[in-house]
């Protein structure tokens, strides 16, 4: 069992967006932002936030939710693109495998038809 304290760990939150609820029927992520923080400092350690183009129309709940509309993300990168650009500012600490873990789902989430 490890045996590491919690003082001593960094921790990331993650928040995204969406234009529907269903990945399933093409459903992607339109914004994300990543937050990390250590337990030992009260302060917010670095940020990273981005608007996603999903390649899909925000449906007017969504949009009514989140304040994000089709004209916001019509000129934003792709979320492979948006993926790339979190590792490549997190590549020298532990948030890392988070952002491994978004290039996974940014590949394997199916698109719309």
């Amino acid at each position: 069992m490890d045996s590491t304290s919690l003082d001593d760990l960094s921790f990331a939150f993650l928040d995204v967006e969406t234009p529907g609820l269903s990945p399933r029927y093409g459903d992607r992520v339109c914004e994300i932002a990543v937050a990390r923080s250590s337990s030992r400092v009260d302060l917010v350690q670095a940020t990273f936030q981005s608007l996603v183009n999903p390649e899909r129309a925000i449906s007017p709940g969504a949009s009514s939710v989140n304040g994000i509309s089709d004209d916001d993300v019509r000129n934003t990168p792709r979320g492979t693109t948006v993926s790339r650009a979190l590792r490549r500012g997190h590549a020298r600490n532990r948030a890392a495998a988070l952002s491994f873990s978004l290039q996974q789902f940014a590949e394997r989430t199916p698109r719309a038809r």
